[in-house]
């Protein structure tokens, strides 16, 4: 009995191996982020208020089911992958790191306005358009070809 359960005990462990993705998001002044994966999960506005000659930056964190973000192009700088297949090997892992730039729109799922602070806010159509840098890394178990 001892040596079924150390047996399946080794077995469950090296077939539970679980993937990993992760795509961090920011526009160059650093006013707007997007998380999504296994880590997290947000979007942070900045809201901006200047009163008396100073100026106060507050994050406003939204969850995704909040705002709709509209990817309107998307340019690919930098792809990176690899596995650690060897030859014979039937199954792997694959991980990735990609670089991307976008250019988004940012708009209330409910149609609400925001804050007529946050920063790079288009007031006329209730929207904030901006540029981010993203990053996207994972992994997973792969097959590996013989």
């Amino acid at each position: 009995m001892k040596q079924l359960l150390a047996l399946t005990t080794l077995l469950v462990s090296f077939c539970s191996f679980a993937s990993f993705y992760q795509t961090d998001c920011s526009n160059a002044q650093s006013t707007i982020s997007t998380s999504n994966g296994h880590v997290r999960n947000a979007i942070t506005l900045t809201k901006r208020i200047y009163s008396q000659g100073a100026m106060k930056e507050t994050k406003i964190k939204f969850k995704s089911s909040q705002l709709k973000i509209n990817i309107l192009s998307k340019t690919e700088v930098e792809r990176n992958s690899s596995t650690n297949c060897k030859p014979g090997m039937s199954g792997g892992v694959a991980s990735w790191n990609n670089i991307s730039l976008k250019k988004i729109v940012i708009t209330k799922k409910d149609n609400t306005d925001f804050d007529s602070d946050i920063v790079g806010l288009d007031k006329k159509t209730n929207s904030i358009t901006t540029t981010i840098l993203c990053e996207n890394v994972g992994n997973s178990r792969t097959m590996c070809s013989k």
